[in-house]
Parts: structure tokens; C-alpha cells; sequence
């Protein structure tokens, strides 16, 4: 009889140790889930359209909200690499680099790495969906001399599922890359 008690205490220690775990994992890597197939069943995710909150933030520099570049931003002295869509950035590096994404993730990264920083500048990533040929976002990025790489995210929504394209612009506005993804 003792040790059937035992037993039945020890299975429900371990029982407890494994939701632990599992909880560790979902803090510890958010978007796992979605990568494994499971989905989530309701999504509550809505792109918000409003001029004061767009959806998008940037990497470690704060972001602002501009459309003409500033005269100060002129004449920036760096060199952008690749840029890379992902679902995650840890590090400056992206984590899980796709192309075709599913509808129902929360949120959408575009990295760009820089390189030979000499003097620091700015960046932009225009959010543009291709299916209207519209704008949702764009975000200003600060380079700074200790920079290696520079974010954005966006706040996807189901609806608006298609093909997508973030354009990496200078600070005169000018097209210096381009990185297309499909949201299906």
C-alpha cells in the first residue's frame, strides 16, 4: 500500500515537472508552435492601420515614423548587406529565414545586415502588400558605428494574406534593396 502511494505521488511530481517544462519552452521560444504545425486555434492579431500605432517596431535604436528623410540624414557613410524576411531575431541574427509564411503568425521581420559603419546614419524599411500596391508601413532604422544589423517588424493580420515586399531605402529615399514573402 505504501508503495502504490509512493508511486501515485511520484507520477504526479513528475506529471508536474513535465507542464514545467513545457512552459519553460514556450516562454523561452514563443513562436515555436507555429513552426511545428500546431497553429493556434483563435488569432487576435490585427494589423492596426492607425496612424499613431502601425504595428511595426524596430531593432535595438528607437523607431520613428517619417516619410521625408531628414536633412541631417544625408550622406550616410556605411555599407547594407543582405536582408532577410524571418519570424524572429535573436542577437542581430535572424532565426527561422522564410519566404512563405503562414497567415496566422503575429509578426514578420525584415533584417538587414550593415557593414564598414563609419559614420552613423539611417535606414528605412518600407511594408509594402502588393496585392493593393499599398504602403502599410515604413520605419526608420539608426545605424550606429557599433551596428552589425538593423530590424523591423510588422504586425501581420489574416486577412491580408498575399504577396508582400519590404524595400530597403537609403536616407535620400532611394531603393537599395529588396525582399519579397508570401503570406498564405
Amino acid at each position: 500500500m505504501l508503495r502504490m502511494i509512493l508511486n501515485f505521488k511520484l507520477s504526479y511530481f513528475l506529471y508536474f515537472l513535465f507542464i514545467l517544462f513545457g512552459f519553460y519552452l514556450v516562454l523561452r521560444y514563443p513562436g515555436a508552435s507555429e513552426q511545428s504545425g500546431m497553429g493556434q486555434a483563435a488569432e487576435s492579431s490585427a494589423l492596426n492601420l492607425q496612424q499613431n500605432n502601425s504595428g511595426a517596431a524596430s531593432s535595438p535604436a528607437e523607431m520613428q515614423q517619417v516619410s521625408e528623410p531628414e536633412p541631417a540624414d544625408i550622406g550616410v557613410d556605411f555599407e547594407v548587406g543582405r536582408s532577410t524576411i524571418c519570424l524572429d531575431v535573436e542577437n542581430g541574427e535572424p532565426l527561422l529565414e522564410k519566404y512563405k509564411i503562414n497567415r496566422n503568425v503575429d509578426y514578420v521581420f525584415c533584417l538587414t545586415e550593415i557593414s564598414l559603419v563609419r559614420r552613423p546614419g539611417i535606414l528605412y524599411h518600407r511594408w509594402v502588400y502588393e496585392e493593393e500596391d499599398e504602403e502599410y508601413d515604413i520605419v526608420r532604422l539608426k545605424v550606429t558605428a557599433d551596428s552589425k544589423s538593423v530590424w523591423s517588424r510588422m504586425e501581420m493580420n489574416p486577412s491580408l494574406a498575399g504577396n508582400w515586399r519590404v524595400e530597403i531605402l537609403s536616407a535620400e529615399m532611394e531603393i537599395l534593396d529588396t525582399v519579397k514573402f508570401y503570406l498564405y
